[in-house]
């Protein structure tokens, strides 16, 4: 980001939130978010700041990859760059799972729609619903999980 010039919101927030941030200021970093994205720091600042994104928009690919950097979903990443997003995929198990048994599949499946419910409870930060762009996140500290 040229020197002095602050990333807009919600994207200073996003980059802040994942850690990418410049050693030197302590603010934002579009080249920090470069390094964990993979996406090249000038394509970054002209998607953050509306520049030369170009007739067909920003790449599927080039959303993806911010949204995984920066912990949200591609859809919300695509609004942020004014964007439609297709709906997220359904989760599809992988093929070698056609490998478990009954017993196994019984157990993912236990352990899948524990994660359900416990999504609807407190959404993972860029997963779930995204009424507001604010999402709590999930606690991992030890002893934060009740045991049923």
């Amino acid at each position: 980001m040229p020197q002095g010039e602050i990333a807009p919101e919600p994207w200073r927030k996003a980059m802040e939130d994942v850690g990418a941030i410049s050693p030197r200021t302590k603010q934002a970093s579009m080249n920090a978010l470069a390094e964990i994205s993979g996406v090249h720091a000038t394509t970054i600042q002209r998607i953050v700041y509306g520049r030369a994104i170009g007739p067909r928009g920003v790449a599927k690919d080039t959303i993806e990859k911010l949204a995984e950097a920066l912990n949200k979903k591609p859809s919300t990443i695509a609004k942020w760059v004014g964007q439609q997003w297709a709906a997220d995929d359904p989760y599809v198990a992988p093929p070698e799972a056609s490998i478990l048994g009954p017993r196994q599949r019984k157990a993912v499946d236990e352990m899948i729609m524990a994660l359900v419910e416990l999504q609807k409870r407190v959404p993972v930060k860029g997963e779930g619903k995204e009424e507001d762009d604010d999402e709590p996140e999930l606690a991992t500290s030890a002893g934060s999980h009740k045991r049923r």
